[in-house]
């Protein structure tokens, strides 16, 4: 080839080049994270979901780089870039028609689960993908056709081409989903492509022209298959760290939008930075020698990972930072650097690449088709089986050793590649050794077989980290732990004592529609230990119950660890809710007495089975009497993601209401049961009921101007297939930090109130009232500690102090009758019997099977002589 003309400046030419890339790769990452939210409504979410989802746009990508790079060298117009953002936009376009089609008329239902995932997700986004996968080698050869240096230029490419990834990483995932639709979005896209396309077809001019001369030589297979072998491994390794890097965030922060957007953000901005640097130092080091330290320090890094994510938790947790904010600054201390070093490989493969091949434009697309293929490899590699056979420090230490491994082949003559190499074989070797002289190794590093106590058992599956753990106690109390938020305890003695609160509503709202032990059919979605199917199973033997638990590890836990047998007649379904649903309308439509969704908690919401379009299909599953248990997390007073629920179920059931597990006032997240039912309810004695059988039982049913204003607060906001931005309504209601601080408050009041009980058991009075106090303090909503303190005064003798101590607890508590008992006696012991018969009664009214109670109220009233003419509907005092 002869060397080009340029009529225009180099950086005149490259600019809009630049431009272009990276509003290409903006638009294909924006289409990644909106995809899932388009097809949630036909395939739900799951990890086959985002598993096919990245595997057939990489895919996808693959494909467009290897014909970009030929069609490049065949077609030099700059028209051609104009006619590849066309045929682009035309294919987004056809996503929201070929959506429907694979979700509703292509008959791929008729196909397994994952098979349907992967034929629907090929059907709609394969084409946009491919489409825009052109654009990065077109706009590479044209770029190296402007005269710059090959390593700078294609540096420049790539980090365009990763910048404009971040953009439209953090750009869709925390502007876009929380204002526009999801069809919005892509129309957007669509626009956008076809602007560009405008633009290329008749703003630009064949400013540059490039003439052979003579016979060019087709390049052989060795001259590619050795650059583009490489990039692979690169690519591969950063959907590796990826991955598995999210396994580890996403067990601190949880699965969301915004965890997703701040993991793919981060990498990426790696990426695009080792790409500028890269392109730069190809320039200047030879292949061998660059390529060799970089897969060194490379390896390095992701290994070090570990130790970065470990501290990291333990610098960040105290600082009072929004979650958000957190988690940007976690992500991006601990993925930043191995991204980085990842990402100055790509440039200087194809430096090296460009100077094997005569053919510019497919030495290019080869490498861009190679690495987009590693990329396909390392997601399904680790999504399916690396995180699940050797755990998140495993994928990486695996990483390390594959890394090392071409470091060596790059630079056979480095002493410091053989090091690395032999001191990760060695670690890795030591790691797998089942000798108990690498225990710590393993323990260390948290690999398969490394200790898990304080767990019994501990896992990391395809979804989340798992553990079991006992309790200490007389009883055999048994936790299940899921991404380190319990999910479930259970009294593995009694399959009838419910331990959660949630749980209580659950079973309240059971006895005033179908009191026991009248079976019932019930559809649970979300198993987690499978304790309150297994109450439902033993209290009303043969009720028909059906569970979708979406992890097969978390019901092979259940059955190993929480006595759920495999005689049991509990149907378990490992599918995501939407999908069991699909399912049971077909056959099962009106059938049900309840279902439940017990599948949000407060780091994970799965927002399709938050829509309308959802509730629809809840409405038809149930029969005329069939009512619908939502479990939700919010904070009453400045939550808005409950109230977008309530909204969202009054579309479709004509009777809705909700009962918390906390009093309305406490200031903390909650757990809110959200009840829709079809037909009217009689729910304002619920909480009384409740408390007849739990008396702790703290939550109150919220009345109707109470749902108005959480409602109001939420917009209104009508949640949709097409519209759920339930992470930002989330994200409203403050940082994690504050529970966390309530928490660890909560516990240092606990530790001091130890101390009071011991200068009480000692008698050293004073100490015993200062801390008792200070409890108070830290502790204002606890009635038990003003209890607790109240008798300690009233053994004493100071019965007005108790007096008073005994009725703030009645007004922390008004549903604790011990309370009001106790406050009536402080009353007694003053002889101020007529003032003690409204507490005393109080009591009874909440407690009247305790026999105790009512004689205290008769030993009142014989004391006032105003047995005959007593009022019984007399209030007890305000609280």
């Amino acid at each position: 080839m002869t060397r080009e003309t340029r009529l225009l400046p180099v950086r005149a030419m490259t600019a809009p080049l630049v431009l272009t890339v990276f509003l290409a790769n903006g638009a294909i990452m924006a289409l990644e994270l909106v995809a899932g939210a388009l097809v949630a409504r036909y395939l739900g979410q799951s990890l086959y979901t985002w598993t096919a989802i990245i595997g057939v746009i990489l895919g996808g990508m693959s494909l467009g780089h290897w014909a970009g790079g030929r069609l490049a060298d065949r077609f030099p117009s700059p028209r051609l870039m104009g006619w590849l953002f066309f045929l682009a936009a035309l294919a987004i376009v056809a996503i929201l028609l070929l959506n429907r089609l694979a979700g509703e008329d292509l008959g791929l239902a008729a196909l397994s689960w994952p098979a349907r995932i992967a034929a629907h997700m090929m059907v709609t986004f394969f084409l946009p993908a491919a489409f825009l996968g052109t654009i990065n080698p077109v706009a590479a050869r044209r770029a190296l056709d402007a005269g710059a240096g090959a390593g700078r230029t294609v540096g420049r490419i790539y980090a365009a081409a990763a910048a404009g990834s971040i953009g439209g990483v953090f750009l869709t995932g925390f502007v876009l989903v929380a204002w526009w639709r999801t069809t919005t979005i892509v129309g957007a896209l669509a626009g956008a492509m076809g602007m560009l396309g405008l633009a290329w077809f008749f703003g630009s001019r064949d400013s540059i022209r490039s003439r052979p001369t003579g016979t060019a030589q087709r390049a052989r297979m060795r001259d590619w298959f050795l650059p583009g072998a490489t990039v692979f491994v690169s690519n591969a390794a950063f959907m590796v760290l990826e991955l598995a890097g999210s396994r580890m965030v996403t067990r601190e922060f949880g699965h969301g939008l915004h965890t997703w957007t701040a993991i793919l953000g981060i990498v990426l901005a790696g990426i695009t930075a080792g790409n500028y640097l890269g392109g730069r130092a190809a320039d200047q080091t030879p292949p061998s020698r660059l390529l060799s330290m970089l897969f060194v320090l490379a390896a390095a890094a992701c290994l070090g990972t570990l130790w970065t994510h470990e501290q990291l938790l333990f610098l960040l947790r105290p600082t009072g930072l929004h979650r958000v904010t957190r988690l940007v600054l976690h992500t991006f201390g601990a993925f930043f650097l191995p991204s980085l070093l990842l990402g100055m490989i790509g440039p200087a493969v194809a430096k090296w690449a460009l100077a094997r091949n005569p053919e510019a434009g497919r030495a290019l697309g080869a490498v861009y088709a190679f690495g987009a293929v590693g990329s396909v490899a390392g997601t399904f590699l680790t999504g399916y089986w690396l995180v699940d056979w050797l755990w998140p420090s495993g994928a990486l230490l695996a990483l390390c050793l594959v890394l090392t491994a071409c470091a060596v082949l790059h630079g056979r003559r480095s002493r410091l590649a053989w090091c690395a190499f032999t001191l990760t074989l060695l670690l890795t070797t030591g790691a797998v050794m089942p000798s108990p002289l690498a225990a710590p190794l393993r323990n260390a590093l948290e690999l398969p077989g490394a200790d898990p106590s304080p767990f019994i058992h501990a896992d990391h599956t395809q979804y989340s980290w798992l553990g079991v753990r006992d309790q200490s106690g007389g009883k055999r109390l048994r936790e299940l732990a899921l991404d380190n938020l319990v999910h479930t305890e259970a009294n593995l003695d009694d399959p009838l004592d419910l331990r959660f609160r949630f749980w209580w509503i659950y079973e309240g709202v059971m006895a005033l529609a179908h009191p026991a032990p009248m079976p019932t059919s019930m559809l649970m979605i979300g198993g987690g230990g499978y304790v309150f199917p297994r109450y439902v199973e033993v209290a009303r033997p043969g009720s028909r119950i059906e569970v979708a638990e979406i992890d097969p590890a978390v019901t092979r836990a259940a059955r190993d660890f929480f006595d759920f047998p495999p005689d049991s007649t509990i149907q378990a379904h490992d599918l995501d809710g939407r999908n069991l649903m699909e399912d049971l309308l077909r056959d099962r439509a009106g059938t049900f007495d309840y279902v439940i969704g017990d599948s949000i908690n407060r780091i994970s919401v799965p927002f399709q089975l938050t829509t309308v379009e959802f509730t629809r299909k809840v409405h038809d599953l149930l029969n005329d009497n069939g009512l619908y248990l939502l479990n939700t997390t919010d904070r009453f007073d400045t939550g808005r993601f409950t109230g977008a629920i309530m909204y969202t179920c009054r579309q479709v059931f004509a009777n809705v209401y909700a009962c918390t597990t906390r009093p309305r006032n406490a200031g903390q997240r909650d757990t809110i049961i959200i009840i829709c039912a079809k037909r009217p309810l009689d729910l304002d004695d619920l909480a009384g009921r409740i408390r007849s059988v739990h008396p702790s039982f703290p939550g109150e049913v919220l009345r109707e101007k109470e749902i108005d204003q959480l409602v109001a607060r939420s917009g209104p906001c009508l949640l949709e297939d097409n519209y759920a931005p339930v992470d930002n309504l989330l994200s409203r209601v403050g940082a994690d930090y504050e529970n966390q601080r309530y928490e660890e408050t909560e516990r240092l009041g606990l530790a001091l109130l130890g101390e009071a009980r011991r200068y009480r058991d000692t008698r050293i009075w004073n100490m015993a009232d200062k801390d008792y106090r200070r409890v108070m303090e830290i502790l204002p909503l606890n009635p038990e500690v003003r209890e607790e303190f109240g008798e300690t005064l009233f053994k004493r003798g100071q019965f007005e102090a108790a007096e008073g101590l005994f009725e703030e607890a009645a007004a922390c508590a008004p549903w604790r009758a011990v309370s009001y008992a106790l406050w009536g006696d402080a009353l007694m012991r003053q002889g101020r019997a007529e003032d003690a018969c409204a507490p005393y009664q109080r009591a009874y009214q909440l407690e009247p099977a305790n026999p105790a109670y009512r004689e205290k109220l008769i030993r009142a009233q014989n004391e006032m002589r105003l047995v005959p003419t007593y009022n019984w509907n007399r209030k007890a005092p305000a609280p």
